[in-house]
């Protein structure tokens, strides 16, 4: 219980009052109960400023613990759909030990538990009917409490999820600790990477929001970025994997992924 966490979002609903609404639905993979529901006053979650998911992900785990990973499709905020780029809270999921598992493009299949569960939440809280944000935030709360609790399914032989997973009734014993950020974690995951980028005119390229000077002899050229483990440094690779320089690593560090500055 608490291994992997579904993650996906439910977008383009209405309140009674015609404020468009969606939520980030949170289902654990093992028991298909629904662990949290987060809402946001946007049409879509790409629209959600990054560092208010990042607070409402802080409240999920501070009440419920930290899953072992997370499960996400390939949309922003919390993927890159070209995955050109490393957004900054997977990094920030990364430094409070928390694995972050990309679902194959095209395949909705690997999130299925929390895609069956999105109608499941809706038709629960009844967004229709909720006056503002906060009405939702109560009613969807309510709604995963009575999915987990109360509503009795065939594929469980007409028993709750917690009367077969009792363990859902408790938090997971992975505590989160808020503002903590555990730089190892990010190096080993930053490590386990390589990314391509092509050099302009001037012998530059851009990474993480930064612009590396290559070298105007490297330009037209695609080089190899990757992350040296034990200098903390960035490494920029020719074509045939022969080190041209090594940039400094320094501007990843805990007050940038834990404000996802990263990019500014």
């Amino acid at each position: 219980m608490h291994q992997i966490w579904q993650v996906d979002a439910k977008e383009q609903q209405t309140l009674a009052d015609g404020t468009k609404v969606c939520w980030l639905t949170i289902t654990d993979e093992k028991s298909c109960g629904l662990i949290a529901a987060i809402p946001f006053e946007v049409n879509r979650i790409c629209e959600v400023d990054p560092i208010e998911l990042r607070k409402g992900l802080e409240i999920v785990f501070t009440e419920y613990g930290k899953p072992e990973s997370i499960k996400v499709d390939n949309g922003r905020p919390l993927a890159d759909p070209k995955r050109e780029s490393i957004p900054p809270l997977v990094l920030w999921l990364y430094s409070h030990n928390i694995q972050v598992i990309f679902n194959r493009p095209g395949r909705p299949t690997d999130n299925s538990k929390v895609e069956r569960m999105q109608g499941v939440s809706k038709s629960l809280s009844e967004p229709r009917l909720c006056q503002n944000v906060e009405e939702l935030k109560d009613s969807l709360q309510e709604a995963c409490h009575f999915q987990r609790k109360h509503y009795r399914t065939r594929t469980l032989k007409k028993k709750t999820r917690t009367e077969v997973y009792p363990e859902l009734d408790f938090p997971s014993d992975r505590a989160f600790q808020k503002g903590t950020c555990n730089m190892d974690f990010v190096h080993q995951y930053l490590s386990s990477g390589s990314w391509s980028r092509k050099v302009s005119k001037v012998g530059q390229c851009s990474f993480m929001g930064k612009l590396f000077h290559v070298g105007q002899k490297y330009a037209g050229e695609q080089i190899i970025i990757e992350f040296n483990l034990e200098s903390k440094n960035w490494m920029l690779l020719s074509s045939q994997m022969i080190l041209i320089k090594e940039i400094d690593g320094s501007f990843i560090n805990p007050d940038s992924i834990h404000n996802l500055s990263l990019f500014q």
